[in-house]
């Protein structure tokens, strides 16, 4: 399948790109992002595919039953502007969205325009400390290398920090638009 990445941080140049490329289930057609360096990178990455800076310049006969991945900092501007382009198949980075009113908005669009639209989180990611703390995973299980950082591994830390743990709770805390700084630049749909 023909894959687009849609925002070229961290994420997208570190994790979808390279993982894409790899996959022999995917072929990397296109990558957009406001910053020529991080065009360039995904260039560097995946030899040969097209680079735009904004939604708006997606080349016109881009297949649109691509898989495209949004990793911007906000989606549902982004989500809105590829369904006008009338692409289809959508995979986001949480959240989905990042304003209650966009819940609404999100409902009316996806059927209006045929979309589908998938939201996914790396839940292993957060998952995993707490697996360690609670005694359930060795440090050496495989699965903990996503939790090195600049050469120092997270669970080296953990137990000196938080002493003995007798119990785990977990909170969902919710605060609509709070919380979301810089959200209303889209650099990436200009």
């Amino acid at each position: 399948m023909d894959a687009i990445v849609v925002g070229l941080g961290f994420a997208g140049t570190q994790h979808y790109l390279p993982t894409l490329a790899e996959s022999a289930d995917f072929s990397v057609i296109g990558a957009v992002d406001p910053l020529s360096s991080a065009r360039e990178k995904a260039k560097a990455l995946c030899p040969g595919i097209w680079t735009v800076p904004t939604v708006r310049e997606i080349p016109g006969n881009t297949p649109k039953d691509a898989i495209v991945f949004i990793v911007t900092p906000d989606h549902y501007p982004v989500i809105a502007e590829l369904a006008r382009a009338g692409f289809k198949n959508l995979v986001v980075e949480k959240p989905l969205v990042s304003r209650d009113q966009e819940v609404a908005a999100l409902q009316e669009l996806v059927p209006a325009n045929g979309l589908q639209v998938y939201a996914i989180d790396h839940y292993h990611q957060k998952f995993l400390p707490l697996q360690f703390v609670l005694g359930h995973m060795p440090m050496t299980d495989p699965r903990t290398a996503s939790l090195v950082t600049k050469g120092d591994h997270l669970f080296n830390e953990l137990p000196g920090c938080l002493g003995t743990v007798e119990g785990v709770t977990y909170t969902n805390i919710e605060a609509g638009d709070l919380g979301v700084p810089y959200l209303d630049d889209h650099p990436w749909l200009e």
